[in-house]
């Protein structure tokens, strides 16, 4: 195991520059590729003979899975993944029903490793991962890889994490079958140096996460595009202060849950922003988008319109002009 380790060290240092060049081993670090999670505008897309999409790798690295982690302040449950995937190519081999799995962990205190040429080699009280909650499966049919749509994957039941929490998408079905996805993540620099990324990398066959912005050399100082769904409060009665999770910076709650012909969100943040949210139906499809306006930090409540939705549970999706994004679901009855 050790040799492992030190053999991954090596290879880090001495292939650094080409690393970079290969299908499918980085999130698009290159300059100019995407610089928001939210479209817009200002966002390009990198094709996939740029070399930033999942799905091929001939290193030594073998990456079959990514991470992103969030810090947070309180338990929930995570009914669901909202992920943005711009790209996806089918291999030469055409192999049906190819899958991403995407799972739910939490955030624990030695999930993940980091490696040095000092003695120790290998350190591994790294925050990072841990054992998977709950997982579903996400089809190659099933992604839309439309410019303005959100991949929404929901799992068989609700998952309960406590704190911190890890979005996880496993691609390695697609590796195997010579297949290509690539996620979308921010302009490097965004994560702010807090390394909640992560690659799962195999090596002589002994596999572990490391945080990407380590891996790559303080290269992939980004975050990707993998959002938890939380299960929304029922809160019928009363006006409350958001609770559960803070993502992002954020936390927010809808009154009342059900809603009828319009409600109220209340949006608590830690950052001054221009802020949105978007409403997407259960297929993921984005069916408004309502423009908050620039706000300081703190609280601040949003009206909502749902008199013209049909009865049925929907997300809302908080997100502001960084990147950062929360979501919940709610019902509106008739």
């Amino acid at each position: 195991m050790k040799n492992c380790y030190l053999l991954l060290t090596s290879l880090l240092l001495l292939t650094s520059t080409v690393l970079f060049g290969q299908n499918g081993d980085t999130l698009g670090i290159t300059p100019n590729t995407v610089p928001q999670f939210a479209p817009n505008n200002q966002l390009t897309i990198t094709p996939i003979t740029g070399g930033w999409i999942y799905g091929t790798n001939s290193l030594a690295f073998q990456f079959s899975r990514v991470a992103q982690c969030y810090l947070n302040d309180d338990t929930s449950s995570v009914i669901g993944v909202l992920s943005f995937i711009p790209k996806k190519s089918k291999g030469a081999n055409n192999v049906p029903d190819t899958k991403i799995v995407f799972s739910v962990s939490n955030l624990i205190p030695a999930g993940a490793i980091t490696y040095t040429t000092d003695v120790p080699a290998v350190i591994t009280n790294v925050r990072g991962p841990g054992p998977i909650l709950g997982s579903t499966n996400y089809f190659y049919d099933e992604i839309d890889t439309t410019f303005v749509a959100y991949n929404l994957a929901l799992f068989p039941q609700p998952i309960s994490v406590s704190a911190e929490v890890c979005v996880i998408a496993d691609f390695s079905n697609f590796k195997t079958n010579g297949d290509e996805i690539g996620f979308m993540s921010d302009n490097v620099g965004n994560a702010l140096g807090q390394d909640l990324a992560f690659h799962y990398s195999t090596v002589q066959g002994s596999s572990f996460w490391s945080p990407s912005n380590f891996l790559f050399q303080d290269a992939l100082d980004n975050n990707i595009a993998l959002f938890p769904i939380l299960r929304g409060d029922n809160s019928s009665i009363g006006f409350f202060n958001p609770s559960g999770p803070t993502v992002n910076g954020i936390k927010a709650q809808l009154f009342p849950n059900p809603a009828a012909e319009t409600a109220q969100i209340t949006i608590e943040t830690s950052k001054a922003d221009e802020y949105f949210i978007d409403i997407f139906s259960l297929n993921g499809q984005l069916i408004s988008t309502v423009n908050c306006g620039n706000k300081a930090v703190g609280q601040f409540t949003q009206d909502l319109n749902t008199d013209g939705f049909s009865a049925g549970t929907y997300i809302y999706s908080v997100r502001n002009a960084d990147g950062g994004r929360y979501s919940k679901t709610f019902v509106v009855s008739k």
